[in-house]
């Protein structure tokens, strides 16, 4: 267990993290902090606190599968996630396009291209490694390799990654069969 600022955690897809919704309405309530100090700091408290948790049935619980999925867990997995991730999210996804027969040195150069971070872009082969990762992997075409991907396919694989939340932006003007062509 960890207390820190969720910019600290880098390229997660959120496994073995849960970020607790925090309100911020009592910060610099030292009145509140010292009354819930003074009622709540004591044995007696503590047994029965004690005795809540040990009633819990966690006989079907199993971590890596069922830990909850908070609001606060979705926004930063989605916008902590590896750069070449949030390209294809951002270019692709959000924009309801899929990827129509683009040749991997060209959406390398894309990638590259669309990176405003500051920081110096992963290589080639690291990139096309990335994507073969989360499953896209170029074909082979009379001896030309190329990237065909749909816009749907592209989707699924945002859901099950967990690249989205609600404040991301979809393109609702995006044609959703619409395909970059390179």
């Amino acid at each position: 267990m960890i207390n820190t600022n969720v910019e600290a955690i880098k390229d997660t897809n959120g496994r073995r993290i849960i970020i607790m919704p925090i309100s911020n309405s009592r910060q610099g309530d030292y009145a509140y902090f010292d009354y819930i100090k003074e009622q709540c700091y004591n044995l007696q408290v503590g047994e029965v606190f004690y005795s809540y948790l040990m009633s819990i049935d966690t006989s079907k619980f199993y971590g890596k599968r069922d830990f909850p999925m908070t609001e606060n867990k979705q926004l930063a997995v989605a916008n902590l996630i590896h750069p070449v991730f949030k390209f294809i999210k951002e270019q692709f996804v959000l924009r309801k396009k899929g990827i129509d027969k683009v040749k991997p040195r060209d959406l390398y150069e894309m990638y590259v291209s669309q990176r405003n971070d500051g920081k110096k872009p992963i290589g080639k082969n690291d990139f096309a490694k990335k994507l073969e990762d989360i499953g896209i992997k170029y074909k082979v075409s009379m001896g030309i390799n190329y990237y065909r991907e749909t816009a749907e396919d592209l989707r699924n694989i945002a859901e099950k990654r967990k690249w989205l939340c609600k404040y991301d932006k979809v393109d609702e003007d995006s044609d959703s069969e619409s395909d970059l062509e390179l």
